[in-house]
């Protein structure tokens, strides 16, 4: 083992998300927010007024430990796509007149069973305007 893989520990890939500029959340196997990275944060928090014209009850503060039924106009709908992920599902939708783009992957235990959903975000409203 390399002196550079003696230093890295797992707490390092969390360090990692957070220094990244890409918007990102983890949930749970039960989808309930337990990360959202400073540049998520960010985001959202920049469109929260816009959100909450579909969403009264959003505020950017307060995703983590919320279920991701929280940020959706349509939960059933968003549960269903993240149920039956088999691989990385691309997707975009709509909401209070912003244009949100998402990259959403299942990360699976040795026996298939997923263990966290994994979100990388993107504003797309000024790209498509």
């Amino acid at each position: 083992m390399t002196k550079e893989n003696q230093d890295w520990r797992p707490e390092d890939a969390v360090i990692a998300l957070e220094l990244l500029s890409t918007p990102i959340m983890i949930a749970d196997s039960e989808m309930v927010i337990r990360f959202i990275n400073s540049a998520a944060v960010r985001m959202l928090d920049a469109i929260e007024d816009d959100i909450r014209l579909d969403l009264p009850h959003f505020k950017a503060n307060q995703v983590l430990d919320k279920s991701i039924d929280y940020f959706h106009k349509k939960p059933a709908f968003q549960r269903g796509i993240m149920q039956g992920l088999t691989k990385t599902h691309k997707g975009q939708f709509s909401i209070g007149g912003k244009t949100l783009s998402f990259c959403a992957t299942s990360k699976t235990d040795k026996a298939n069973n997923v263990s966290a959903y994994l979100v990388e975000w993107k504003d797309q409203t000024a790209a498509l305007g």
